[in-house]
């Protein structure tokens, strides 16, 4: 095994920059790659004789280090002229590493991305185009679904390749809904249909122990439930440039939407909502359902104790039952790097390798692949079966490609996310909702 493992140390005074932006840390296409003319011929064919050394970084906690380990193991087994030189950090940690090194022209050759940071690193030139050397058949997405791969696709160039995807779906539990003897909705329901729901359970009056059973939280609370809004009716979030292509006239029609259950108080209460954090009425059992990622059932299913959750498609809208398919995260490489032939063979191993499809399962994401998803061959009723079932079903249905988040996105996501809150215990209103939120992400886009 070749593997070397060495820690990121980061200048106090760059950190301190570029922790903040990069457009702070100085000319923006300087970042050690520039835009360099596409590649040709055997320029394109990566070397697998001479003695390469490349950086590979991500992040995660000690279960995705293992498992990265192992797939290194198998690279380096069937590439021996490689050395991979490792390193990661928790979330938080991962970023501002990255940052000082985009600063200094000296990200990783290869590194595990999130879509968040695609606009800021796109922005100089820090992110390798990799279509040349998917369009050579050193990267392979021809069994990806399309607009998957358009959600790492910025301006005309592949920077980022997803590893997996998350969609949207619907939990609920069928013991609490047995308890209201109030059906959930089925085929292609609406959030009216919803909202009819909660009410009816609202009525109902049942109670799990000393708490009131709720239909769910209010599913206006969430920033990527609103952008599904909009990509059901048939508007793209964002720009190709980076703006915002909604007003405040969108984001009061959405919230108006849930205004009759929330106000017959069939939504869980913020109150309650906050004593229970960082659980939520759905995970505590005394609330039926809850909308979020669809690999978020196993962790649904260890707080709860439930084995038999169902996990169902979200609402329809005006165009359907259109969803989007998400990246879990994605793979990059360095434009910096001095072997992008070889960076884009190693990027490959770690997306569409079986046996590495096999290491990780659905903990990055449904693979992106069908040749991987089918080489896992989940054990039936399993979780990672049950996700991976329910991708097949969303994808029988039209799909969009995945908004790719504006610059500052983690900081309007957070600023949706507390007035919800405040929206929720009343102190504000759908109008002042709207008219804050608009000047947070006017800030933070700049």
């Amino acid at each position: 095994m070749r593997i070397k493992r060495r820690r990121l140390v980061a200048g106090a005074a760059i950190a301190a920059c570029c922790a903040m932006t990069l457009v702070a840390c100085g000319d923006p296409k300087d970042n050690g790659g520039g835009d360099k003319p596409a590649p040709t011929g055997d320029a394109l064919v990566p070397n697998t004789t001479d003695p390469i050394t490349l950086r590979f970084t991500w992040w995660g906690n000690d279960d995705r280090a293992d498992r990265y380990a192992q797939a290194i193991d198998l690279f380096t087994a069937k590439y021996p002229n490689f050395t991979i030189e490792t390193s990661s950090a928790a979330f938080a940690d991962y970023w501002p590493a990255r940052n000082t090194e985009a600063a200094g022209g000296g990200l990783p050759d290869v590194m595990q991305f999130d879509s968040a940071y695609l606009r800021e690193y796109a922005g100089g030139n820090r992110l390798l185009d990799m279509k040349p050397y998917m369009d050579a058949g050193v990267i392979k997405t021809g069994d990806y679904e399309p607009n998957l791969v358009a959600a790492g696709n910025l301006g005309g160039k592949q920077i980022a390749i997803p590893t997996g995807t998350n969609t949207l779906a619907f939990f609920y539990q069928p013991d609490l809904t047995a308890e209201t003897g109030v059906a959930f909705p089925t085929g292609n329901w609406t959030l009216e249909d919803y909202n009819a729901f909660c009410t009816q359970v609202k009525a109902a009056n049942k109670t799990a122990g000393d708490q009131p059973i709720y239909c769910g939280k209010d599913y206006t609370d969430t920033f990527w439930f609103f952008l599904q809004y909009l990509v059901q009716k048939g508007v793209a979030p964002f720009t190709d440039a980076g703006e915002l292509n909604f007003g405040e006239d969108e984001i009061k029609e959405f919230l108006a939407i849930a205004a009759p259950a929330r106000e017959a108080g069939a939504f869980t209460p913020a109150s309650r909502l906050e004593a229970l954090s960082p659980l939520t009425g759905f995970s505590n059992n005394e609330a039926i359902s809850e909308a979020s990622w669809d690999n978020f059932i196993a962790s649904f299913s260890g707080d709860t104790g439930k084995e038999n959750l169902e996990i169902v498609p979200i609402w329809s809208g005006d165009n359907g039952r259109q969803n989007f398919m998400r990246p879990a995260m994605l793979i990059s490489i360095g434009a910096n790097t001095e072997h992008p032939a070889e960076a884009a063979l190693l990027a490959d191993f770690m997306l569409n390798d079986p046996e590495v499809g096999k290491i990780f399962g659905t903990s990055r994401g449904v693979p992106s692949g069908s040749t991987v998803r089918e080489a896992l061959s989940p054990e039936a009723g399993s979780f990672d079966d049950k996700v991976m079932a329910y991708e097949e079903l969303v994808q029988e249905s039209p799909t969009a490609a995945a908004p790719i988040p504006v610059k500052g996105f983690g900081t309007i996501e957070e600023k949706w996310r507390t007035l919800a809150q405040e929206l929720g215990f009343g102190t504000i209103n759908a109008d002042q909702f709207a008219s804050e939120w608009m000047a947070e992400a006017a800030n933070a886009i700049k």
